[in-house]
């Protein structure tokens, strides 16, 4: 999809991002953006703040995500700070293209029903270092 940037209050050309969603960490979204080359820049934020985001403004300190409207156009805003308080980026998605993802993300994995997906012993082993178990 398309999302306008938006830097310093001047918009900037459309820049490619993807939302991605995995089912093995579902309380997350990723932002992908394609950047020079073959680079992408991610940004993983809750999935909630996208969620609410479409009816409200959600969110604080690093991501912030409200919805929008200009005209007849239904958008969605997303917040970057990537340098702290005084650097930010404002996104602006489409709405029906976040609502579309959302909708296959909930599919997928209901709200509310997140910590059956969760692998809490590979989890664990992650955060204390430790060699995987065996699968099977």
């Amino acid at each position: 999809m398309l999302v306008s940037l938006l830097l310093d209050d001047e918009w900037i050309q459309p820049v490619s991002a993807d939302l991605i969603y995995d089912t093995m960490d579902p309380y997350a979204v990723c932002m992908a953006f394609h950047v020079a080359g073959d680079s992408v820049v991610c940004w993983v934020f809750a999935r909630d703040l996208l969620i609410g985001g479409r009816s409200r403004c959600t969110g604080e300190g690093d991501i912030r995500v409200w919805p929008s409207a200009r005209g007849a156009v239904n958008e969605v805003c997303v917040q970057l700070r990537p340098g702290g308080e005084a650097e930010r980026v404002v996104l602006v998605a489409s709405a029906r293209a976040v609502e579309a993802f959302l909708h296959r993300t909930l599919q997928a994995v209901p709200a509310g029903t997140e910590t059956g997906h969760l692998d809490l012993d590979d989890l664990a082993d992650q955060l204390l270092n430790r060699p995987g178990r065996p699968h099977g």
